[in-house]
Protein backbone atom coordinates (compact mmCIF):
# COMPACT_ATOMS: atom_id res chain seq x y z
CA UNK A 1 0.00 0.00 0.00
CA UNK A 2 2.87 2.38 0.82
CA UNK A 3 4.58 1.83 -2.53
CA UNK A 4 1.34 2.30 -4.45
CA UNK A 5 0.60 5.54 -2.58
CA UNK A 6 4.05 6.90 -3.39
CA UNK A 7 3.59 6.09 -7.07
CA UNK A 8 0.21 7.82 -7.17
CA UNK A 9 1.62 10.85 -5.37
CA UNK A 10 4.48 11.04 -7.86
CA UNK A 11 2.04 10.88 -10.81
CA UNK A 12 -0.12 13.65 -9.33
CA UNK A 13 2.87 15.92 -8.68
CA UNK A 14 4.18 15.37 -12.21
CA UNK A 15 0.81 16.28 -13.69
CA UNK A 16 0.61 19.41 -11.57
CA UNK A 17 4.12 20.44 -12.65
CA UNK A 18 3.30 19.99 -16.36
CA UNK A 19 0.03 21.90 -16.06
CA UNK A 20 1.79 24.78 -14.30
CA UNK A 21 4.41 25.05 -17.06
CA UNK A 22 1.78 25.02 -19.80
CA UNK A 23 -0.35 27.63 -18.04
CA UNK A 24 2.67 29.90 -17.55
CA UNK A 25 3.63 30.13 -21.23
CA UNK A 26 1.12 32.86 -22.20
CA UNK A 27 2.21 35.00 -19.23
CA UNK A 28 5.82 34.86 -20.40
CA UNK A 29 4.85 36.08 -23.86
CA UNK A 30 2.76 38.87 -22.32
CA UNK A 31 5.73 39.99 -20.26
CA UNK A 32 7.87 40.26 -23.37
CA UNK A 33 5.17 42.25 -25.12
CA UNK A 34 5.13 44.86 -22.34
CA UNK A 35 8.70 46.07 -23.08
CA UNK A 36 8.79 49.75 -24.04
CA UNK A 37 10.68 50.90 -27.12
CA UNK A 38 13.65 53.06 -26.19
CA UNK A 39 14.44 55.76 -28.74
CA UNK A 40 18.01 57.04 -29.23
CA UNK A 41 19.22 60.21 -27.51
CA UNK A 42 22.22 62.33 -28.47
CA UNK A 43 23.89 64.67 -25.98
CA UNK A 44 26.61 67.31 -26.37
CA UNK A 45 28.03 69.46 -23.57
CA UNK A 46 30.12 71.69 -25.88
CA UNK A 47 33.31 71.16 -23.88
CA UNK A 48 35.61 70.43 -26.83
CA UNK A 49 35.62 71.76 -30.40
CA UNK A 50 36.89 68.51 -31.92
CA UNK A 51 33.93 66.55 -30.53
CA UNK A 52 31.51 69.17 -31.81
CA UNK A 53 33.05 69.20 -35.31
CA UNK A 54 32.69 65.42 -35.45
CA UNK A 55 28.90 65.54 -35.07
CA UNK A 56 27.95 69.01 -36.32
CA UNK A 57 28.46 71.12 -39.44
CA UNK A 58 29.13 74.83 -38.87
CA UNK A 59 28.16 77.44 -41.43
CA UNK A 60 27.60 81.13 -41.97
CA UNK A 61 25.20 83.02 -44.27
CA UNK A 62 25.70 86.80 -44.64
CA UNK A 63 22.37 87.50 -46.38
CA UNK A 64 19.09 85.77 -47.13
CA UNK A 65 19.23 83.57 -50.18
CA UNK A 66 23.03 83.44 -50.30
CA UNK A 67 25.09 80.28 -50.21
CA UNK A 68 26.31 78.95 -46.88
CA UNK A 69 30.03 79.11 -46.11
CA UNK A 70 31.01 75.87 -44.35
CA UNK A 71 33.29 76.49 -41.36
CA UNK A 72 34.72 74.87 -38.22
CA UNK A 73 34.10 75.22 -34.51
CA UNK A 74 37.18 76.39 -32.58
CA UNK A 75 38.30 76.22 -28.99
CA UNK A 76 38.82 79.51 -27.19
CA UNK A 77 41.99 81.22 -28.41
CA UNK A 78 42.07 79.36 -31.73
CA UNK A 79 40.78 80.16 -35.21
CA UNK A 80 42.84 83.29 -35.89
CA UNK A 81 39.76 85.31 -36.73
CA UNK A 82 38.12 82.50 -38.75
CA UNK A 83 34.75 80.97 -38.04
CA UNK A 84 31.81 82.13 -35.98
CA UNK A 85 31.41 79.36 -33.38
CA UNK A 86 33.78 78.95 -30.40
CA UNK A 87 33.96 76.89 -27.22
CA UNK A 88 34.55 79.51 -24.55
CA UNK A 89 36.53 79.16 -21.32
CA UNK A 90 33.40 78.04 -19.42
CA UNK A 91 32.79 75.12 -21.81
CA UNK A 92 29.87 76.72 -23.64
CA UNK A 93 29.15 77.26 -27.34
CA UNK A 94 29.40 80.94 -28.25
CA UNK A 95 28.73 82.89 -31.44
CA UNK A 96 31.30 85.56 -32.33
CA UNK A 97 32.04 87.88 -35.26
CA UNK A 98 30.03 89.75 -37.91
CA UNK A 99 27.46 91.06 -35.44
CA UNK A 100 26.03 94.45 -36.36
CA UNK A 101 23.35 96.01 -34.25
CA UNK A 102 22.73 98.82 -36.72
CA UNK A 103 22.74 97.21 -40.15
CA UNK A 104 22.73 93.45 -39.53
CA UNK A 105 19.00 92.91 -39.32
CA UNK A 106 17.86 89.32 -39.75
CA UNK A 107 20.92 88.55 -41.88
CA UNK A 108 24.27 87.34 -40.59
CA UNK A 109 23.17 83.87 -39.50
CA UNK A 110 25.69 81.55 -37.82
CA UNK A 111 24.45 77.95 -38.13
CA UNK A 112 25.41 74.75 -36.32
CA UNK A 113 23.63 71.67 -37.69
CA UNK A 114 23.60 68.21 -36.13
CA UNK A 115 24.50 66.08 -39.16
CA UNK A 116 24.30 62.49 -37.90
CA UNK A 117 20.57 61.98 -38.30
CA UNK A 118 17.47 63.42 -39.92
CA UNK A 119 14.42 63.84 -37.70
CA UNK A 120 10.70 64.07 -38.30
CA UNK A 121 9.63 63.67 -34.68
CA UNK A 122 11.94 64.67 -31.86
CA UNK A 123 12.42 66.44 -28.55
CA UNK A 124 15.26 68.92 -28.17
CA UNK A 125 16.48 70.33 -24.87
CA UNK A 126 19.14 73.05 -24.72
CA UNK A 127 20.22 75.88 -22.45
CA UNK A 128 20.56 79.25 -24.18
CA UNK A 129 21.47 82.84 -23.48
CA UNK A 130 20.95 85.87 -25.68
CA UNK A 131 23.96 88.15 -26.01
CA UNK A 132 23.91 91.85 -25.08
CA UNK A 133 25.31 93.22 -28.34
CA UNK A 134 22.01 93.24 -30.27
CA UNK A 135 18.35 92.44 -29.64
CA UNK A 136 18.29 89.76 -32.37
CA UNK A 137 17.70 86.09 -31.75
CA UNK A 138 19.09 82.88 -30.34
CA UNK A 139 17.19 80.19 -32.25
CA UNK A 140 16.68 76.50 -32.90
CA UNK A 141 15.62 75.23 -36.33
CA UNK A 142 14.12 71.93 -37.49
CA UNK A 143 13.12 69.89 -40.54
CA UNK A 144 15.81 71.54 -42.63
CA UNK A 145 16.96 69.87 -45.84
CA UNK A 146 20.07 72.06 -46.14
CA UNK A 147 22.47 73.91 -43.87
CA UNK A 148 20.86 77.32 -44.16
CA UNK A 149 19.02 79.98 -42.22
CA UNK A 150 15.45 78.97 -41.38
CA UNK A 151 14.27 81.86 -43.54
CA UNK A 152 15.56 79.87 -46.52
CA UNK A 153 14.80 76.34 -45.32
CA UNK A 154 12.81 74.76 -42.50
CA UNK A 155 11.35 76.46 -39.44
CA UNK A 156 12.94 78.39 -36.60
CA UNK A 157 11.71 78.94 -33.04
CA UNK A 158 13.07 81.57 -30.65
CA UNK A 159 12.15 83.95 -27.84
CA UNK A 160 12.28 87.66 -28.58
CA UNK A 161 13.85 90.11 -26.14
CA UNK A 162 10.37 90.95 -24.81
CA UNK A 163 9.62 87.28 -24.11
CA UNK A 164 7.37 86.57 -27.11
CA UNK A 165 7.73 82.92 -28.16
CA UNK A 166 7.90 82.97 -31.95
CA UNK A 167 7.95 80.58 -34.91
CA UNK A 168 9.08 81.75 -38.36
CA UNK A 169 10.16 79.88 -41.43
CA UNK A 170 10.59 79.45 -45.14
CA UNK A 171 7.97 78.61 -47.76
CA UNK A 172 5.53 76.09 -46.31
CA UNK A 173 5.92 77.54 -42.81
CA UNK A 174 5.50 81.30 -43.07
CA UNK A 175 5.18 83.61 -40.09
CA UNK A 176 6.10 85.15 -37.85
CA UNK A 177 3.68 83.45 -35.44
CA UNK A 178 3.95 85.00 -31.98
CA UNK A 179 2.62 83.66 -28.70
CA UNK A 180 1.97 85.71 -25.56
CA UNK A 181 5.13 86.97 -23.89
CA UNK A 182 6.72 85.19 -20.95
CA UNK A 183 6.12 87.32 -17.90
CA UNK A 184 9.23 88.94 -16.37
CA UNK A 185 11.46 87.46 -19.08
CA UNK A 186 15.13 88.29 -18.49
CA UNK A 187 16.94 88.25 -21.84
CA UNK A 188 20.35 88.51 -20.16
CA UNK A 189 19.91 85.29 -18.13
CA UNK A 190 20.37 81.63 -19.04
CA UNK A 191 17.14 79.81 -19.93
CA UNK A 192 16.22 76.18 -20.58
CA UNK A 193 14.34 75.44 -23.78
CA UNK A 194 12.49 72.23 -24.58
CA UNK A 195 11.06 71.87 -28.07
CA UNK A 196 8.86 68.89 -28.91
CA UNK A 197 7.95 68.34 -32.57
CA UNK A 198 5.67 65.42 -33.34
CA UNK A 199 3.48 65.04 -36.39
CA UNK A 200 2.03 68.43 -37.25
CA UNK A 201 2.51 69.89 -33.78
CA UNK A 202 5.38 71.94 -32.31
CA UNK A 203 5.38 72.59 -28.55
CA UNK A 204 7.81 74.94 -26.82
CA UNK A 205 8.59 75.06 -23.10
CA UNK A 206 10.86 77.75 -21.66
CA UNK A 207 11.95 77.20 -18.07
CA UNK A 208 8.72 76.57 -16.17
CA UNK A 209 6.58 78.73 -18.43
CA UNK A 210 3.39 77.09 -19.80
CA UNK A 211 3.61 75.52 -23.23
CA UNK A 212 3.28 77.42 -26.49
CA UNK A 213 1.99 75.30 -29.36
CA UNK A 214 1.88 75.75 -33.12
CA UNK A 215 0.11 73.62 -35.72
CA UNK A 216 2.38 72.94 -38.70
CA UNK A 217 1.23 72.77 -42.30
CA UNK A 218 0.63 69.27 -43.61
CA UNK A 219 3.11 69.89 -46.43
CA UNK A 220 5.81 70.47 -43.80
CA UNK A 221 5.52 66.92 -42.44
CA UNK A 222 8.98 65.70 -43.44
CA UNK A 223 12.29 64.66 -41.96
CA UNK A 224 15.17 67.09 -41.75
CA UNK A 225 18.12 68.44 -39.80
CA UNK A 226 18.00 70.08 -36.38
CA UNK A 227 20.17 73.21 -36.01
CA UNK A 228 21.19 75.94 -33.62
CA UNK A 229 21.08 79.33 -35.36
CA UNK A 230 22.24 82.68 -34.07
CA UNK A 231 20.70 85.59 -35.98
CA UNK A 232 23.07 88.57 -35.71
CA UNK A 233 23.57 88.02 -31.97
CA UNK A 234 26.39 86.91 -29.68
CA UNK A 235 24.33 83.91 -28.58
CA UNK A 236 25.46 81.10 -26.27
CA UNK A 237 24.26 77.49 -25.92
CA UNK A 238 24.99 74.57 -23.58
CA UNK A 239 23.76 71.07 -22.63
CA UNK A 240 22.34 69.97 -25.99
CA UNK A 241 20.07 66.88 -25.81
CA UNK A 242 18.20 65.49 -28.83
CA UNK A 243 15.83 62.50 -28.63
CA UNK A 244 13.98 60.83 -31.48
CA UNK A 245 10.23 60.38 -30.94
CA UNK A 246 7.78 57.86 -32.46
CA UNK A 247 5.12 58.71 -34.96
CA UNK A 248 2.13 60.33 -33.27
CA UNK A 249 -0.70 58.00 -32.36
CA UNK A 250 -3.74 57.95 -34.58
CA UNK A 251 -6.50 60.13 -33.14
CA UNK A 252 -9.19 58.20 -31.33
CA UNK A 253 -12.26 57.98 -33.52
CA UNK A 254 -15.57 59.09 -32.03
CA UNK A 255 -17.93 56.25 -31.07
CA UNK A 256 -20.40 55.15 -33.69
CA UNK A 257 -23.88 56.34 -32.68
CA UNK A 258 -26.34 53.52 -31.99
CA UNK A 259 -28.86 52.66 -34.67
CA UNK A 260 -32.41 53.51 -33.70
CA UNK A 261 -34.49 50.47 -32.96
CA UNK A 262 -37.28 49.76 -35.40
CA UNK A 263 -40.82 50.66 -34.40
CA UNK A 264 -43.01 47.77 -33.35
CA UNK A 265 -45.26 48.47 -36.32
CA UNK A 266 -42.44 47.91 -38.83
CA UNK A 267 -42.96 44.65 -40.64
CA UNK A 268 -39.29 43.60 -40.50
CA UNK A 269 -40.31 40.02 -41.08
CA UNK A 270 -41.52 40.95 -44.55
CA UNK A 271 -38.10 42.31 -45.46
CA UNK A 272 -36.38 39.00 -44.85
CA UNK A 273 -36.33 36.45 -47.63
CA UNK A 274 -36.00 32.75 -47.78
CA UNK A 275 -32.38 33.18 -48.77
CA UNK A 276 -31.60 34.47 -45.29
CA UNK A 277 -31.81 30.91 -43.97
CA UNK A 278 -28.95 29.90 -46.27
CA UNK A 279 -26.52 32.61 -45.25
CA UNK A 280 -23.11 31.13 -44.32
CA UNK A 281 -22.25 30.99 -40.67
CA UNK A 282 -19.21 33.12 -39.82
CA UNK A 283 -16.69 30.84 -38.11
CA UNK A 284 -13.61 31.66 -36.03
CA UNK A 285 -10.37 32.21 -37.95
CA UNK A 286 -8.83 29.00 -36.59
CA UNK A 287 -11.83 26.89 -37.59
CA UNK A 288 -10.84 23.96 -39.83
CA UNK A 289 -12.12 24.31 -43.39
CA UNK A 290 -12.84 20.59 -43.68
CA UNK A 291 -15.27 20.69 -40.76
CA UNK A 292 -18.86 21.23 -41.89
CA UNK A 293 -22.27 20.82 -40.38
CA UNK A 294 -24.11 17.68 -41.38
CA UNK A 295 -27.79 17.70 -42.23
CA UNK A 296 -28.78 16.53 -38.77
CA UNK A 297 -26.88 19.39 -37.14
CA UNK A 298 -24.05 17.23 -35.82
CA UNK A 299 -20.44 17.84 -36.72
CA UNK A 300 -19.22 16.02 -39.80
CA UNK A 301 -15.53 15.56 -40.52
CA UNK A 302 -14.93 12.37 -42.39
CA UNK A 303 -17.33 10.54 -40.07
CA UNK A 304 -16.08 12.23 -36.89
CA UNK A 305 -18.88 13.77 -34.86
CA UNK A 306 -16.58 16.07 -32.89
CA UNK A 307 -14.98 19.13 -34.46
CA UNK A 308 -11.20 19.11 -34.77
CA UNK A 309 -9.22 20.53 -31.86
CA UNK A 310 -7.98 24.10 -32.03
CA UNK A 311 -4.37 25.05 -31.34
CA UNK A 312 -2.98 27.91 -29.32
CA UNK A 313 -2.21 28.64 -25.71
CA UNK A 314 -5.82 28.17 -24.63
CA UNK A 315 -5.87 24.58 -25.87
CA UNK A 316 -2.54 23.90 -24.15
CA UNK A 317 -3.87 25.07 -20.83
CA UNK A 318 -7.10 23.10 -21.30
CA UNK A 319 -5.06 20.02 -22.17
CA UNK A 320 -2.96 20.42 -19.03
CA UNK A 321 -6.04 20.74 -16.87
CA UNK A 322 -7.64 17.75 -18.56
CA UNK A 323 -4.49 15.70 -18.01
CA UNK A 324 -4.53 16.62 -14.35
CA UNK A 325 -8.17 15.59 -14.05
CA UNK A 326 -7.59 12.24 -15.76
CA UNK A 327 -4.63 11.51 -13.50
CA UNK A 328 -6.71 12.29 -10.44
CA UNK A 329 -9.51 9.94 -11.56
CA UNK A 330 -7.03 7.19 -12.32
CA UNK A 331 -5.37 7.59 -8.96
CA UNK A 332 -8.71 7.45 -7.13
CA UNK A 333 -9.74 4.32 -9.03
CA UNK A 334 -6.48 2.61 -8.19
CA UNK A 335 -6.90 3.38 -4.50
CA UNK A 336 -10.45 2.00 -4.53
CA UNK A 337 -9.30 -1.22 -6.24
CA UNK A 338 -6.49 -1.54 -3.74
CA UNK A 339 -8.91 -1.27 -0.82
CA UNK A 340 -11.24 -3.91 -2.34
CA UNK A 341 -8.37 -6.32 -2.73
Amino acid sequence: MAKTGKKLLFVLLACLFCAAIVAGIPAAFAAEGDDEIVYPTYTQDFSDAAAVNEDFTAGYVNALGNNTNIEQVYNDGQGDGEGHWFINAEGQLERRGDIDGDNGGTWRAAILTYNKQLYTNFELEVDYKQGPTTFWWTCVAFRQTEIKSFFDDGAGIFVQQGGQMTMWGAVGVGGPYEKPAISDYDRSAWHHMRLRVQGNSAELYVDEYPVAEWTLNGSFYREGYVSLISINNDSMYDNFKLTELPEPEEPELPPIPPIDEADSDDALGNIATAEDDKLPVERPLDYQDDYTLSENGNGGNGGNENPPSRGGCGSSVAGGVGLLGAASVAASAAIIRRKKN
